[in-house]
């Protein structure tokens, strides 16, 4: 009997060395659980801090962009008038330089014109003047007759 309980007692013992031991894998189960647990919810919070980062970024990028988009469709409005006021002061330049063209031409044609009249006034003024000399020295020779016939008169 004695050896029965010794062998009770060291069975015992080898069994509580085995509980001891399992339950130390239990809690060492349960430490690495834990653990692996703590590892996925920092895990899982550092993902949930990152996005939170990224949406604040996110957002912080799409107001820059709105206001960066709001900015250049001003400069393409200022740009768009700019280039609508340059082709109506092209038109209006092209059109004065089309009436000075014009009126260049018209001046031109009276040039032409008055140099016309003057060659005419001029043949005219020269017929003017041969007729002028001619009744002149036809005028003058009929003086000279008179006193031709004068003189016959006087002498008769």
């Amino acid at each position: 009997m004695k050896a029965t309980f010794a062998f009770l007692l060291v069975l015992c013992i080898a069994n509580a060395e085995q509980s001891m031991s399992l339950l130390q894998m239990k809690v060492q189960a349960g430490d690495a659980v834990e653990a692996v647990v703590e590892v996925l919810n920092d895990l899982k919070q550092s993902a949930l801090d990152e996005r939170e980062a990224l949406q604040e970024d996110h957002e912080q990028q799409e107001t820059y962009f709105a206001n960066l988009l709001r900015e250049q469709a001003n400069i393409i409005q200022t740009n768009e008038n700019s280039l609508e006021a340059a082709q109506a002061h092209q038109d209006f330049v092209e059109a004065e330089i089309q009436d000075t063209a014009d009126y260049i031409a018209w001046i031109n044609g009276r040039f032409a014109a008055i140099d016309a009249l003057i060659t005419t006034l001029s043949d005219e003024r020269c017929e003017a003047s041969l007729i002028f000399v001619t009744r002149l020295r036809e005028h003058f020779e009929a003086l000279d007759a008179i006193e031709l016939l004068r003189q016959d008169l006087v002498e008769w």
